[in-house]
């Protein structure tokens, strides 16, 4: 990272180009020859270890036009493709370059890019609770990728969910998005989304606990913590937290486990 913070405005700008170019291009290829993604590793991998250094790069700011130019052209635009090279992940994939480099790339989305296109996978669940196509393939996606062995595929989907979280939550409890509104005749109620639940209650070691920590992310007041803990009881007994807590810290070394990712 020291090299590319080093690197003269018109330099680095040059380099971001050329990184959303071989974005771009591998985009395509990848796409209409998932068979063959095993044969095309090294040039989209180098292009997303790029991406994720300028990435860190921008948490401090580039201190030039490039604080314009990061969030309004290259973090999207390169965010829907890598979000897009998310739904080719298959739970019994290797930890290959390509592998690696995505998952460390995802982890700098912060946020789910407009104008996504996707080969969509639905759901009648999903859709009957409203879900649009883009976001029921990628519910979808997680909730198959999060019981992976690989832990790299799984924090790749917890991440994932993570985003999608929020969304999942307004999309269930409509009636509490709003912080301001609080009930006059009770206290609030709030359902756990149908795919957390699911995973909270039936997976068992990291799938659920992993599950359960991408259920916390929407919470924000002190009310919708408490229905929602309520929400939670009901799912997953204490006891069953617990041994799903610590079943896999008896099983596996940490370090065999738990990859070491950026924050």
């Amino acid at each position: 990272m020291g090299a590319t913070s080093s690197m003269s405005p018109e330099l680095l700008d040059f380099v971001m180009c050329g990184v959303v170019t071989t974005i771009d291009n591998c985009d395509e290829v990848l796409i209409t020859q998932v068979g063959s993604v095993g044969r095309l590793e090294t040039l989209p991998g180098l292009a997303l270890d790029m991406f994720a250094t300028c990435a860190e790069v921008a948490l401090d700011g580039f201190s030039n036009s490039l604080d314009v130019e990061w969030p309004n052209f290259f973090l999207p635009t390169m965010s829907r493709i890598i979000v897009r090279w998310f739904t080719l992940l298959e739970a019994d994939d290797r930890t290959t370059f390509l592998v690696r480099t995505l998952v460390r790339a995802l982890l700098h989305v912060k946020e789910l890019p407009e104008d996504l296109w996707l080969n969509e996978k639905l759901c009648p669940e999903l859709d009957k609770l409203g879900y649009d196509a883009v976001h029921q393939t990628l519910v979808i996606h997680s909730e198959g990728l999060i019981v992976s062995e690989n832990p790299y595929i799984r924090f790749a989907a917890l991440h994932m969910l993570k985003l999608m979280s929020p969304l999942m939550y307004r999309q269930q409890n409509g009636r509490w998005t709003d912080d301001e509104k609080v009930s006059s005749s009770g206290p609030r109620r709030v359902v756990v989304a149908d795919t957390l639940t699911r995973l909270i209650s039936d997976a068992t070691g990291w799938p659920a606990i992993m599950a359960f920590d991408a259920a916390l992310v929407p919470l924000k007041s002190f009310q919708i913590h408490i229905a929602f803990c309520s929400g939670v009881y009901s799912l997953m007994q204490l006891a069953t937290l617990i041994s799903n807590l610590f079943s896999p810290l008896l099983n596996y070394p940490m370090w065999r486990v738990v990859p070491v990712f950026p924050c």
